[in-house]
């Protein structure tokens, strides 16, 4: 079993909010030795976790994360920013110094609400869970 099938039957595609703190401390080790890793699957995978236990303070993390270099920008999906919700987020940005990049990333690409739901099943799909 790989790391990435370790993270998915751990946290299931719905994790539980007590397990935020240890999936944001894996992402903050993945983003520290993000020179060291060959693919940053592991790492899309717990920006995805965030996102659907969608606390709206994880986009800046999320961001980061995405932000790394051009190939973690182009796994971390979009949408994994807004795990809160798009309106929720971008009124948390508004209230926030520095991340006027990030919310103007966000209009831009994702511009309109999104359906949570088709993202995670298109996330279960793409890695053929039930």
């Amino acid at each position: 079993m790989d790391r990435e099938e370790l993270l998915i039957n751990r946290y299931g595609v719905y994790p539980k909010e007590e397990y935020r703190d240890e999936i944001r401390k894996l992402l903050i080790e993945e983003i520290d030795n993000e020179l060291f890793s060959e693919s940053h699957e592991c790492l899309r995978i717990l920006c995805f976790l965030l996102f659907s236990i969608g606390n709206v303070k994880d986009c800046e993390l999320i961001w980061k994360a995405k932000m790394l270099n051009m190939d973690t920008g182009c796994m971390v999906d979009t949408v994994y920013l807004c795990g809160a919700g798009y309106n929720k987020t971008l009124l948390y940005l508004n209230n926030k110094e520095g991340l006027e990049k990030m919310k103007q990333y966000i209009v831009k690409n994702i511009g309109q609400e999104f359906r949570k739901d088709e993202v995670i099943e298109e996330f279960k799909n793409y890695y053929g869970l039930d």
